[in-house]
């Protein structure tokens, strides 16, 4: 699951320093959403108002994936192309 978040107060104090920062957020969600369904989910950052982008996006799943996710973003992969090949079936193994 993808979630977006407009005007973060986080990154907005932070200002333009080139990579996520919205933690604290990432972890809530974990939280919340781990004790909605009864099984644990992670959550992480992948686009960053604090990486000069319009808003935060965060990825919300099971550890596979999100270990996935963030190979691919230390490769360079923007949060499209992790979007999309999250969306392909890609992770790994």
């Amino acid at each position: 699951m993808f979630i977006n978040i407009f005007d973060s107060a986080v990154a907005r104090t932070l200002g333009d320093v080139g990579k996520p920062v919205c933690h604290i957020y990432a972890g809530l969600f974990a939280g919340f959403f781990s004790g909605l369904i009864q099984k644990q989910l992670n959550c992480i950052e992948i686009h960053c108002y604090a990486m000069g982008e319009t808003y935060c996006k965060f990825l919300l799943g099971k550890k596979d994936r999100l270990d996935a996710a963030t190979f691919w973003m230390n490769e360079g992969a923007t949060a499209k192309d992790i979007e999309k090949r999250l969306q392909g079936g890609d992770y790994l193994k």
